[in-house]
């Protein structure tokens, strides 16, 4: 018997994706978003991130959060919070009001702390130079590029309607009733953040290609070896930067993957990080709450973390906190959006008639599992990431009895969103695009890696 360091192993498994980008950058033949690198959208990207950097760190240092990650997620959700809670009081601030008036506030917080005053000036200097960057060379950048599918006929308009408009316009006047506005929002926002004199939105990839630079960041800051931290950048660069459809995904379009995976992953894991310290995780589990208006599986995934996490913490004043978004959604409904449906993709499920369907095995398309299967393998890197990270999620579970719990959490999140999508696509959703599920599969990337990088010791009895 001996044990085999199973995770010296892990850059040789995801070696072959690293590999194929080299050879696909020296070939003139393959098309890969890197060899259409616009420099000043890459300039411009560095800028806004650079400035969400310096509000993240200001608001590490007040709430004494972990990362700055997590503070940077606290900020871009206070603007859509906030609003849809002032929509009790009044509903005529425009999108424009309302961004002065959560600045002010943020200022307010902020400011009363001595520590802030260098992040909050190198702030306002970041803001600047972004500003001036963009108006200066805005005939430079690629504008509104990659305006297809959903980007085109839902968050485009619904970001705009947004910007220009208002929240409480774009929900009572939907391009899509009863659809999600959180990733619409914070597409404005950003938006917003590097132009701020603009009256009119349009679509400049900077404001989406920063969420790249906010994963590394992420992974950057998490408690894991130098090497780890070196291959996961390298890796994740080579896989998105090789395909057109997954730098599409999470880089260089209005599609809602790069914002839900960021939001999902950095609440995920700092949820855990900040379990034992009270006033943290209080506002991480508010915060997390509003996920239920991001994306359809992930929604329910986050409610059953949140259950899940209340029920370990064994406190009333938990749940109240963790489902108020749930509350105050269902009073908005009930107030103010009395016309519009609630939730766009439940209007079109009949629930009980599904879960009949499944009991008694009755109307399902059992062929779409096997097609679904086979558009997953078309693309080769990313189906490696995903069964490398299903593989170590099993080997960790086994093996790693010091984070018994946490690795539950990860293989459980893996398999239910797994099992949400293949159930739906056999029974309610059979005929719709069966090409779509797999961006359901890709909506976790940044947990695919999290888990085949967070371990450096494990061992296993051979």
């Amino acid at each position: 018997m001996y044990k085999l360091k199973i995770y010296k192993y892990r850059y040789l498994i995801l070696l072959p994706i690293v590999i194929n980008f080299i050879f696909n950058i020296f070939d003139y033949q393959s098309v890969i978003p890197l060899k259409n690198l616009n420099l000043y959208n890459l300039l411009a990207t560095v800028l806004l991130f650079f400035a969400l950097v310096q509000i993240g760190l200001a608001i590490k240092k007040v709430f004494k959060f972990y990362t700055i990650s997590v503070s940077i997620i606290l900020y871009l959700a206070s603007y859509f919070i906030f609003l849809y809670l002032l929509l009790f009081f009044s509903q005529e601030l425009t999108f424009h009001q309302s961004f002065v008036l959560i600045n002010i506030l943020w200022l307010g917080i902020l400011i009363r702390y001595k520590k802030t005053v260098l992040n909050l000036l190198v702030l306002t200097l970041a803001i600047a130079i972004l500003n001036f960057f963009n108006f200066r060379f805005l005939d430079n950048f690629d504008k509104n590029l990659n305006l297809s599918g959903d980007a085109e006929f839902v968050f485009y308009p619904q970001a705009k309607q947004i910007f220009e408009n208002s929240l409480y316009y774009s929900i009572t006047n939907p391009i899509i009733e009863g659809y999600p506005q959180f990733i619409s929002y914070i597409h404005a926002l950003l938006y917003k953040i590097g132009f701020i004199n603009n009256e009119v939105f349009e679509y400049y990839p900077q404001t989406t290609n920063v969420f790249f630079l906010l994963m590394i960041l992420f992974f950057l800051e998490l408690n894991i070896s130098i090497h780890s931290k070196i291959t996961f950048v390298v890796v994740y660069f080579s896989l998105l930067m090789n395909s057109e459809w997954l730098n599409y995904l999470f880089s260089s379009s209005l599609m809602s993957e790069s914002i839900v995976s960021y939001f999902f992953i950095v609440i995920l894991k700092s949820l855990l990080d900040h379990f034992n310290l009270d006033k943290q995780f209080s506002l991480i589990l508010f915060v997390g709450g509003w996920m239920i208006f991001t994306k359809q599986f992930i929604s329910t995934i986050i409610l059953l973390l949140l259950f899940y996490l209340c029920f370990t913490k064994k406190s009333i004043k938990h749940y109240l906190i963790a489902f108020s978004p749930l509350l105050i959604n269902e009073m908005a409904h009930r107030l103010h959006f009395k016309s519009v449906i609630k939730d766009h993709h439940f209007s079109q499920i009949d629930i009980i008639d599904t879960i009949l369907d499944l009991l008694f095995f009755r109307d399902l398309e059992l062929n779409n599992l096997k097609f679904i299967f086979d558009n997953f393998l078309i693309d080769k890197p990313f189906s490696l990431v995903y069964f490398t990270a299903l593989a170590f999620s099993i080997l960790q579970l086994i093996y790693n009895k010091d984070k018994l719990e946490e690795n539950i959490i990860y293989l459980s999140i893996i398999l239910v969103n797994t099992g949400l999508v293949l159930i739906l696509y056999i029974s309610a959703w059979q005929n719709m695009e069966l090409e779509s599920p797999i961006r359901y599969f890709l909506t976790l990337i940044g947990l695919y890696f999290l888990i085949i990088f967070k371990n450096d010791d494990l061992k296993v009895e051979m």
